[in-house]
């Protein structure tokens, strides 16, 4: 569930980020907890410079022109202003930010979701083995 929240709250989809985590966790078995509140490593005070971070990484394996913090700021802020009631504006203003920008930070997101969400796993795992492991050391207390 870690793993697939890590890698989920990676990709610059916020405003459906959880009902994504959910879906993919459900057939997984994952535990659905864990998995929508990994999400959350992006949220609306973190999304612009996390964002930046992976599209700055993308041009490292993509590269094309930089485009400016100020310009990138303008173009996230201006598509995440989702209205469900007007999709077609909303998805205007997704095409808008142009191949420059989503290209690379697409690209970006998925390849360090991808590392991430593998790396949150093996810890994740080591964390619960210990401390199942702490908790069968613990003696058992029979209230009869």
């Amino acid at each position: 569930g870690m793993a697939i929240g890590i890698f989920v709250g990676f990709l610059p989809i916020m405003s459906i980020q959880m009902a994504v985590s959910t879906m993919i966790a459900i057939p997984f078995r994952a535990n659905l907890k864990a998995a929508v509140a990994a999400v959350w490593i992006t949220n609306p005070l973190t999304f612009i410079p996390f964002y930046y971070g992976c599209y700055r990484f993308g041009l490292l394996l993509l590269p094309g022109d930089e485009v400016e913090w100020n310009q990138f700021k303008t173009a996230l802020v201006h598509t995440s202003e989702w209205s469900w009631s007007n999709v077609r504006e909303s998805l205007g203003n997704i095409v808008d930010i142009g191949i420059d920008i989503l290209a690379p930070l697409w690209l970006g997101s998925t390849v360090l979701g991808i590392v991430f969400g593998v790396a949150s796993y093996f810890v994740t795992l080591e964390a619960v083995e210990r401390v199942r492991a702490r908790a069968a050391l613990r003696p058992k207390h029979d209230p009869a």
